[in-house]
């Protein structure tokens, strides 16, 4: 065999990442390109959201590619039911389940998701939209699925952008995707962004954030501690109904801030849901990225902590007139 003066095996030594307009786009063409995805069930999480302005970036895929979806249980913390998830892959009538890596800090057990998969023939993907370390995540995360797509205008200083990572092409129907809708000034930012640096900072403000609610009445910290994960935000729960009076105060300052996700896609119930749709009717995501100083993050729980309060104590007198 001749030695070659350059290389030219493209897929050797190289991770398989394929560009598109949005993540919304990438899953939506893993949908289309699994064996049985349109006779055989997509198991998604009981914890999506819709907006009346974007959709639903995990559901409208799946509605578009034509699968027909099935769902299973999250606990208080999103994370997945593994016992739910392995009767229904028992049934043997899914063909793709979706794992997803809620906010960059969820605790997900990988392995143990891959084992059931790999039991019951199923193809296994990793959501990683809320990864903010893209290329550089630690561990696990986005390299145990056949394949992960995320989420590039989330994790950089970005308008648009999805990515999709192969890890097992041999899931596929094929791979051949054109890099179409995704601008290449998005993939230069991409490999122009320092992650060292910013997968710091995120740490930094997460790591912040926690030490300043450590303890505030109304206010329930979901995951105090993360490790060595990047986070994408900083989820809190509000307690007492409160997250929507919240939210618009702290708009009002000029603080805005998201909730992931304050409405449920209809196809999940809420009987049948209700840990899915408490997170939903109370969760807030405070922002941990890279361009959120210090001083943005002092301000913002400075003016939390004082607008909880006072919304705390309304409520108190307003039950206290009620019970007069």
């Amino acid at each position: 065999m001749a030695i070659l003066k350059n290389p030219e095996q493209r897929d050797a030594f190289s991770r398989r990442l394929k560009f598109a307009g949005a993540a919304r786009e990438a899953w939506r063409y893993v949908i289309e390109r699994t064996p049985h995805s349109k006779h055989k069930k997509v198991l998604l999480p009981a914890y999506i959201g819709i907006t009346d302005r974007e959709g639903s970036g995990i559901f409208d895929p799946v509605e578009l590619a034509q699968a027909n979806p099935a769902f299973y249980r999250v606990d208080d913390l999103l994370r997945p039911d593994y016992d739910d998830i392995a009767r229904q892959l028992a049934n043997g009538d899914v063909g793709l389940i979706l794992v997803v890596h809620y906010f960059g800090v969820v605790e997900v057990d990988l392995a143990r998701v891959r084992a059931l998969c790999d039991a019951n023939a199923v193809v296994m993907i990793e959501d990683c939209a809320h990864v903010s370390g893209v290329l550089t995540a630690p561990g696990p995360i986005g390299q145990v699925g056949d394949a992960a797509f995320y989420s590039l205008h989330k994790a950089i200083a970005a308008p648009s952008g999805g990515m999709l990572k192969i890890n097992n092409p041999s899931a596929f129907l094929d791979i051949d995707f054109a890099n179409a809708g995704c601008d290449p000034t998005v993939v230069e930012q991409l490999y122009a962004t320092d992650f060292e640096t910013v997968n710091r900072i995120r740490r930094e403000n997460y790591a912040y954030i926690a030490g300043r609610l450590s303890g505030v009445e109304g206010v329930t910290v979901l995951y105090p501690e993360i490790g060595d994960k990047i986070p994408h935000d900083f989820p809190i729960c509000i307690h007492d109904g409160l997250r929507e009076k919240l939210y618009f105060r702290l708009a009002d300052h000029g603080m805005p801030t998201v909730a992931l996700y304050y409405r449920m896609i209809p196809e999940i119930d809420r009987s049948v849901y209700p840990v899915s749709h408490g997170i939903s009717q109370s969760i807030l995501n405070l922002p941990v990225h890279q361009e959120t100083t210090l001083a943005d993050l002092e301000r913002l729980l400075d003016t939390l902590t004082l607008e909880l309060k006072v919304l705390r104590k309304e409520t108190l007198n307003a039950g206290a007139e009620r019970a007069d």
